[in-house]
Protein backbone atom coordinates (compact mmCIF):
# COMPACT_ATOMS: atom_id res chain seq x y z
CA UNK A 1 0.00 0.00 0.00
CA UNK A 2 1.10 3.48 -0.85
CA UNK A 3 2.16 5.20 2.82
CA UNK A 4 -0.01 8.57 2.95
CA UNK A 5 2.08 11.58 3.32
CA UNK A 6 1.39 14.61 6.09
CA UNK A 7 0.36 17.70 4.78
CA UNK A 8 0.21 20.64 7.72
CA UNK A 9 -0.20 24.16 7.05
CA UNK A 10 2.24 26.52 8.36
CA UNK A 11 1.34 30.39 8.69
CA UNK A 12 4.54 33.01 9.30
CA UNK A 13 5.87 36.18 8.23
CA UNK A 14 6.01 35.62 4.59
CA UNK A 15 4.39 37.50 1.43
CA UNK A 16 0.53 36.54 0.18
CA UNK A 17 1.06 34.19 -2.90
CA UNK A 18 -0.62 35.59 -6.47
CA UNK A 19 -3.61 35.00 -7.83
CA UNK A 20 -7.29 34.28 -7.04
CA UNK A 21 -8.06 30.86 -5.19
CA UNK A 22 -5.22 28.00 -5.08
CA UNK A 23 -5.42 24.31 -4.41
CA UNK A 24 -3.17 23.21 -1.92
CA UNK A 25 -0.87 21.08 -3.96
CA UNK A 26 1.89 17.77 -2.80
CA UNK A 27 5.23 20.18 -2.51
CA UNK A 28 7.26 17.35 -4.22
CA UNK A 29 4.25 15.49 -6.84
CA UNK A 30 2.62 18.64 -7.22
CA UNK A 31 -0.54 16.49 -6.42
CA UNK A 32 -3.34 18.31 -5.79
CA UNK A 33 -5.36 17.68 -2.33
CA UNK A 34 -8.54 16.68 -2.61
CA UNK A 35 -11.43 14.13 -0.85
CA UNK A 36 -13.33 11.19 -2.90
CA UNK A 37 -16.10 11.41 -0.63
CA UNK A 38 -18.04 14.91 -0.59
CA UNK A 39 -19.56 14.29 2.47
CA UNK A 40 -16.62 14.45 5.17
CA UNK A 41 -17.36 13.68 8.99
CA UNK A 42 -16.24 15.76 11.42
CA UNK A 43 -15.76 15.23 15.20
CA UNK A 44 -15.15 17.55 18.70
CA UNK A 45 -13.37 16.85 21.27
CA UNK A 46 -15.65 17.22 24.22
CA UNK A 47 -13.69 19.76 25.96
CA UNK A 48 -13.32 22.03 23.33
CA UNK A 49 -11.91 25.09 24.57
CA UNK A 50 -11.34 26.81 28.10
CA UNK A 51 -12.08 30.13 27.56
CA UNK A 52 -15.57 30.26 27.17
CA UNK A 53 -18.53 27.90 27.51
CA UNK A 54 -18.59 24.75 26.02
CA UNK A 55 -22.07 25.62 24.50
CA UNK A 56 -20.56 28.64 22.74
CA UNK A 57 -17.87 26.54 21.96
CA UNK A 58 -19.77 24.14 20.13
CA UNK A 59 -21.96 26.69 18.48
CA UNK A 60 -19.22 28.63 16.81
CA UNK A 61 -16.94 25.15 15.74
CA UNK A 62 -20.11 24.11 14.25
CA UNK A 63 -21.19 27.01 11.87
CA UNK A 64 -17.23 27.28 10.74
CA UNK A 65 -17.76 24.14 9.03
CA UNK A 66 -21.10 24.92 7.88
CA UNK A 67 -20.12 27.80 5.95
CA UNK A 68 -18.32 25.55 3.18
CA UNK A 69 -21.86 23.35 2.98
CA UNK A 70 -23.69 26.72 1.85
CA UNK A 71 -22.36 27.23 -1.57
CA UNK A 72 -24.67 26.48 -4.23
CA UNK A 73 -22.68 25.43 -7.13
CA UNK A 74 -20.75 22.75 -4.75
CA UNK A 75 -22.07 19.28 -2.89
CA UNK A 76 -19.45 19.01 -0.44
CA UNK A 77 -20.38 18.66 2.78
CA UNK A 78 -18.52 18.93 6.15
CA UNK A 79 -21.01 17.00 8.80
CA UNK A 80 -20.93 16.94 12.64
CA UNK A 81 -20.04 13.95 14.09
CA UNK A 82 -20.63 15.49 17.39
CA UNK A 83 -18.95 15.24 20.80
CA UNK A 84 -16.18 12.74 21.45
CA UNK A 85 -13.31 12.00 24.14
CA UNK A 86 -10.86 11.14 21.68
CA UNK A 87 -7.72 13.21 21.42
CA UNK A 88 -5.42 11.10 18.81
CA UNK A 89 -4.28 13.58 16.06
CA UNK A 90 -2.81 12.09 12.92
CA UNK A 91 -2.95 9.20 10.76
CA UNK A 92 -2.72 5.22 11.84
CA UNK A 93 -2.07 3.65 9.35
CA UNK A 94 -2.17 0.12 11.46
CA UNK A 95 -6.80 1.06 11.88
CA UNK A 96 -7.28 2.62 9.26
CA UNK A 97 -11.19 1.84 9.97
CA UNK A 98 -10.57 3.72 13.50
CA UNK A 99 -9.22 7.08 12.04
CA UNK A 100 -11.55 9.96 12.45
CA UNK A 101 -11.33 13.53 11.55
CA UNK A 102 -10.68 15.69 14.91
CA UNK A 103 -10.89 19.05 16.39
CA UNK A 104 -9.61 19.69 19.56
CA UNK A 105 -8.17 22.33 21.78
CA UNK A 106 -4.58 21.65 23.98
CA UNK A 107 -4.87 23.42 27.06
CA UNK A 108 -1.13 22.31 28.23
CA UNK A 109 2.25 20.56 27.05
CA UNK A 110 1.43 22.16 23.09
CA UNK A 111 3.95 20.21 21.35
CA UNK A 112 4.28 23.03 18.43
CA UNK A 113 5.79 25.74 17.94
CA UNK A 114 4.84 28.06 20.98
CA UNK A 115 3.25 30.63 18.72
CA UNK A 116 1.40 28.59 16.55
CA UNK A 117 -2.12 29.59 17.47
CA UNK A 118 -3.97 26.08 15.22
CA UNK A 119 -2.55 23.11 13.65
CA UNK A 120 -3.95 21.53 10.79
CA UNK A 121 -2.36 17.91 10.32
CA UNK A 122 -3.72 16.41 6.88
CA UNK A 123 -2.72 12.74 5.86
CA UNK A 124 -2.86 12.24 1.92
CA UNK A 125 -2.02 10.11 -0.59
CA UNK A 126 0.85 11.68 -2.20
CA UNK A 127 1.11 10.22 -5.55
CA UNK A 128 -2.63 11.35 -6.22
CA UNK A 129 -3.19 13.78 -3.72
CA UNK A 130 -6.48 11.86 -2.07
CA UNK A 131 -6.98 12.86 1.49
CA UNK A 132 -7.71 10.60 4.17
CA UNK A 133 -7.62 11.68 7.20
CA UNK A 134 -7.34 15.71 8.83
CA UNK A 135 -7.42 17.01 12.72
CA UNK A 136 -6.61 20.44 13.40
CA UNK A 137 -5.09 21.34 16.96
CA UNK A 138 -5.80 24.37 18.58
CA UNK A 139 -3.44 26.27 20.92
CA UNK A 140 -5.73 27.01 24.29
CA UNK A 141 -2.44 26.90 26.50
CA UNK A 142 -0.99 30.10 24.62
CA UNK A 143 -4.05 31.94 23.43
CA UNK A 144 -7.49 33.44 24.16
CA UNK A 145 -10.15 31.98 22.06
CA UNK A 146 -13.52 33.90 21.52
CA UNK A 147 -17.07 33.52 19.77
CA UNK A 148 -20.04 35.96 18.76
CA UNK A 149 -21.49 36.47 22.33
CA UNK A 150 -17.96 37.54 23.96
CA UNK A 151 -17.67 41.35 24.74
CA UNK A 152 -14.49 41.41 23.21
CA UNK A 153 -13.31 39.57 20.03
CA UNK A 154 -9.67 37.97 20.49
CA UNK A 155 -9.45 35.08 18.50
CA UNK A 156 -12.27 33.90 17.38
CA UNK A 157 -13.20 30.54 16.65
CA UNK A 158 -15.30 31.14 13.33
CA UNK A 159 -13.28 33.11 12.09
CA UNK A 160 -10.08 31.00 12.56
CA UNK A 161 -11.64 27.68 12.00
CA UNK A 162 -13.27 28.51 8.65
CA UNK A 163 -10.09 29.22 6.99
CA UNK A 164 -8.87 25.98 8.82
CA UNK A 165 -11.78 24.13 6.70
CA UNK A 166 -10.75 25.62 3.45
CA UNK A 167 -7.62 23.91 4.11
CA UNK A 168 -9.35 20.65 5.10
CA UNK A 169 -11.05 20.29 1.72
CA UNK A 170 -8.13 20.94 -0.14
CA UNK A 171 -7.91 24.98 -0.59
CA UNK A 172 -4.72 27.46 -0.57
CA UNK A 173 -4.35 31.34 0.06
CA UNK A 174 -6.31 33.52 -2.05
CA UNK A 175 -5.12 36.81 -2.84
CA UNK A 176 -8.30 38.64 -2.78
CA UNK A 177 -8.39 40.42 0.78
CA UNK A 178 -12.32 39.94 1.06
CA UNK A 179 -11.92 36.11 0.99
CA UNK A 180 -11.85 34.02 3.52
CA UNK A 181 -9.11 32.01 2.13
CA UNK A 182 -6.89 35.13 2.13
CA UNK A 183 -3.50 34.82 4.33
CA UNK A 184 -3.79 37.32 6.52
CA UNK A 185 -6.27 38.18 9.46
CA UNK A 186 -5.69 41.23 12.27
CA UNK A 187 -6.45 40.31 15.71
CA UNK A 188 -10.07 40.75 16.42
CA UNK A 189 -10.84 39.94 12.61
CA UNK A 190 -14.63 38.40 11.95
CA UNK A 191 -14.97 38.65 8.10
CA UNK A 192 -13.61 35.31 7.78
CA UNK A 193 -17.09 33.63 9.50
CA UNK A 194 -18.78 34.45 5.89
CA UNK A 195 -17.58 33.05 2.81
CA UNK A 196 -16.61 35.55 -0.21
CA UNK A 197 -17.68 34.72 -3.72
CA UNK A 198 -14.01 33.62 -4.19
CA UNK A 199 -13.81 30.86 -1.69
CA UNK A 200 -17.21 29.77 -3.31
CA UNK A 201 -15.43 29.94 -6.57
CA UNK A 202 -12.61 27.37 -5.23
CA UNK A 203 -14.84 25.25 -3.55
CA UNK A 204 -17.14 24.88 -6.42
CA UNK A 205 -13.93 24.46 -9.05
CA UNK A 206 -12.84 21.41 -6.59
CA UNK A 207 -16.14 19.61 -5.83
CA UNK A 208 -18.77 20.63 -8.47
CA UNK A 209 -22.24 19.35 -7.85
CA UNK A 210 -22.97 16.38 -9.34
CA UNK A 211 -19.55 15.85 -11.70
CA UNK A 212 -15.93 14.49 -11.13
CA UNK A 213 -13.51 15.80 -9.36
CA UNK A 214 -11.71 18.96 -10.78
CA UNK A 215 -8.48 17.99 -12.42
CA UNK A 216 -5.00 19.47 -10.99
CA UNK A 217 -3.56 21.87 -13.60
CA UNK A 218 0.58 20.73 -13.71
CA UNK A 219 -0.03 17.92 -11.39
CA UNK A 220 -0.87 13.98 -11.42
CA UNK A 221 -3.81 12.95 -13.41
CA UNK A 222 -6.79 12.25 -10.80
CA UNK A 223 -8.45 9.04 -11.06
CA UNK A 224 -11.01 8.87 -8.20
CA UNK A 225 -11.57 5.17 -8.75
CA UNK A 226 -7.83 4.07 -9.18
CA UNK A 227 -7.20 2.68 -5.65
CA UNK A 228 -10.66 0.99 -5.09
CA UNK A 229 -9.99 3.61 -1.40
CA UNK A 230 -7.94 4.41 1.17
CA UNK A 231 -7.15 0.48 2.45
CA UNK A 232 -5.62 -0.46 -0.98
CA UNK A 233 -3.18 2.52 -1.41
CA UNK A 234 0.03 1.13 -2.71
CA UNK A 235 3.12 2.65 -0.53
CA UNK A 236 5.35 5.13 -1.24
CA UNK A 237 8.20 6.27 0.64
CA UNK A 238 9.08 9.41 3.53
CA UNK A 239 6.27 11.56 4.77
CA UNK A 240 6.24 14.95 3.01
CA UNK A 241 4.55 18.25 5.26
CA UNK A 242 3.63 21.81 5.09
CA UNK A 243 2.76 23.48 8.45
CA UNK A 244 -0.34 26.21 8.91
CA UNK A 245 -0.60 28.29 11.85
CA UNK A 246 -2.13 31.35 13.36
CA UNK A 247 0.20 33.70 15.06
CA UNK A 248 0.74 37.07 16.19
CA UNK A 249 -2.96 37.75 15.39
CA UNK A 250 -2.19 37.26 11.48
CA UNK A 251 -2.75 34.28 9.10
CA UNK A 252 0.15 34.22 6.33
CA UNK A 253 1.52 31.04 4.59
CA UNK A 254 4.84 30.07 3.71
CA UNK A 255 5.46 25.98 2.70
CA UNK A 256 8.49 24.20 3.63
CA UNK A 257 9.60 20.52 3.89
CA UNK A 258 8.58 19.20 7.32
CA UNK A 259 8.82 15.77 9.18
CA UNK A 260 6.13 15.49 11.67
CA UNK A 261 7.20 15.33 15.36
CA UNK A 262 7.34 11.76 16.44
Amino acid sequence: MRQPAVWILLASLSAAPAGAFTRSRDPDTRACLWWETRQVRVLLNEACSADLPRAQCETAVWASLAIWNEAPCSDFQFLSGGLSSRTDVGFDEDHWDDNVNLILWTESSWRHDETAIAMTTTTYDRHTGQVVDTDVELNGLSYTFTAIESPNVIVDIQNTLAHEAGHMLGLDHSSDPEACMFATAPEGETKKRDLAQDDIDGVCHIYPTGQPIAACPGGPAIDPGGDGGCGQMPRSSGPSALIWLLALGAIILRSRTHVSDS
